[in-house]
């Protein structure tokens, strides 16, 4: 056809068995190689063309040229919207092929055609689940679906939902109970290997106050840490009085806390966040993109400062009552070193396990000898104050180390009492409290400084009176300790 004419035509018939149905067909694609230009007809109608003028007659040329680097790579024409053309038996392929010119020296034309078919029983998912009714949902899922048209043997497209199950996380049934800004530093071999720097065993607690099971889907921090839950989370419920941690780093805090730890543990602080040293806001809002909890920390007073880098973490007060976590009054620091996230606390000390220790339980004077409030060693102090403050039942030479005196800061001075106590567990309490008169008595003191000793068996602890000391009033000072009536 050199300089002659620029177009040549091609016909390729091909036959559809009766084993094929032709309205299975759902995919139909033509592959070409060509140069430079084309026209293909599926059974007399149009069906895919490249580089061809419009219109088409019988000499025409294509519109362009075509390099050959590109003629002898197949090129794909998806024409699956035209596989209604397709008859049982004989089908014919035509294509008209294009030179730029007549006087081109060469030409390319080389088609496949593919066709493809399926129906719902050949191509479902071993994993799908077909519907025959109402789905019932005892977990968030994302559920995938898509519709077959027997018809057109073809298949949807495939949609997607997401299904949340439970009451949506709020301000009413959500709140942060517990985290650890400034952590000890890693101590232990495996705290050393499992960590870069003390961050890493950050944390913070978050509880289910309400009386069911809340959704956590979408929840999310959005100052102080980056973390959202998603249907992907590893926990995105909670149920009622249960909590979840979210952490600064997983292998750290299992290899202070134990394996136990990672049955509590959602996830991990997002895009390399972490908590201030310093103090900073810290914000937790809902799916719906309200509130549940506000709060800017510090760590300086009125928070509390044991917090910060002395080994305690921050705890809620009285959690179950909702309280303002914006009011630094509403926290304290954990009772024992590295706080008790998920209820996990490493110091597992208890007045009945203390009792054990120092007594004979076998003794037939054991529960008189043993009991909260009995003095054996007749020094003035019962077991439950010998238990608080870390001292042995059994010696009277060891007492208690309590210190009074007059504390300056901030140009005024208060009075101030020092103690050391045992790091123990969660079963005791010790109280400040100051009295003008010596009848009444207020829980009116103020954490003023605390610090652990090396070994981690005891606590230096300094109270301070909330008010300084004016000219002619009488003020004093003591300490209360509480034992759970449990252990009594």
């Amino acid at each position: 056809m050199a300089n002659v004419v620029s177009s040549a035509y091609v016909r390729m018939p091909f036959n559809i068995g009766n084993d094929i149905d032709p309205k299975s067909i759902n995919e139909l694609k033509l592959l070409m190689k060509y140069d430079d230009g084309f026209v293909a007809y599926l059974n007399g109608t149009q069906v895919a063309s490249s580089n061809a003028p419009e219109p088409i007659s019988w000499n025409s040329a294509s519109t362009r040229n075509r390099s050959d680097n590109l003629a002898v790579i197949s090129e794909e024409f998806d024409i699956s919207n035209s596989t209604d053309l397709l008859v049982p038996g004989n089908n014919m392929l035509a294509i008209q092929a294009l030179n730029d010119t007549p006087q081109s020296s060469d030409l390319l034309c080389i088609p496949k055609l593919i066709a493809s078919s399926s129906s719902a029983e050949d191509s479902l998912s071993p994993s799908a689940i077909r519907y025959q009714g109402a789905i019932a949902l005892n977990k968030n899922t994302i559920i995938k679906s898509r519709s077959f048209n027997a018809n057109k043997a073809e298949w949807s497209a495939l949609t997607e939902g997401t299904f949340i199950v439970g009451t949506p996380a709020s301000n009413a049934n959500l709140v942060i109970t517990e985290f650890n800004y400034h952590p000890l530093d890693p101590s232990t071999t495996e705290e050393i290997n499992a960590s870069e720097s003390d961050a890493d065993f950050e944390y913070i607690e978050i509880t289910n106050i309400g009386e069911t099971e809340i959704n956590l889907v979408g929840v999310q921090f959005d100052q102080g840490i980056d973390f959202e839950f998603k249907i992907n989370t590893k926990m995105n419920s909670l149920a009622a009085g249960e909590q979840i941690l979210i952490v600064k780093n997983i292998s750290a805090m299992e290899s202070r806390y134990g394996n136990e730890i990672l049955n509590f543990i959602a996830g991990e602080f997002e895009a390399t966040t972490k908590l201030s040293n310093n103090g900073e806001a810290l914000t937790l809002i809902a799916a719906d993109g309200s509130a549940i909890q506000s709060l800017t920390y510090s760590d300086q007073q009125p928070w509390p400062t044991g917090a910060d880098g002395n080994g305690f973490s921050l705890s809620l007060i009285n959690p179950s009552t909702n309280p303002n976590p914006k009011s630094a009054e509403n926290w304290t620091i954990s009772k024992t070193p590295n706080g008790s996230p998920a209820g996990i606390v490493l110091y597992d000390s208890s007045f009945e396990k203390w009792k054990i220790i120092h007594f004979d339980i076998n003794s037939p004077s054991f529960n008189q000898n043993s009991a909260s409030e009995s003095d054996p060693d007749n020094d003035g102090f019962s077991n439950a104050l010998e238990y608080a403050f870390g001292t042995n039942p059994k010696n009277n030479s060891v007492k208690p180390e309590i210190d009074y005196y007059i504390q300056d800061q901030d140009g005024n001075e208060y009075l101030a009492i020092q103690f050391t106590a045992a790091i123990t567990g969660n079963d005791v309490t010790i109280i400040g409290e100051t009295s003008s008169n010596l009848a009444s008595w207020n829980n009116s003191t103020i954490l003023s400084e605390i610090s652990l000793s090396k070994d981690l068996l005891t606590k230096q602890i300094i109270l301070r009176s909330d008010t300084p000391i004016t000219i002619g009033s009488t003020e004093q000072i003591r300490l209360r300790v509480e034992l759970d009536k449990a252990n009594q």
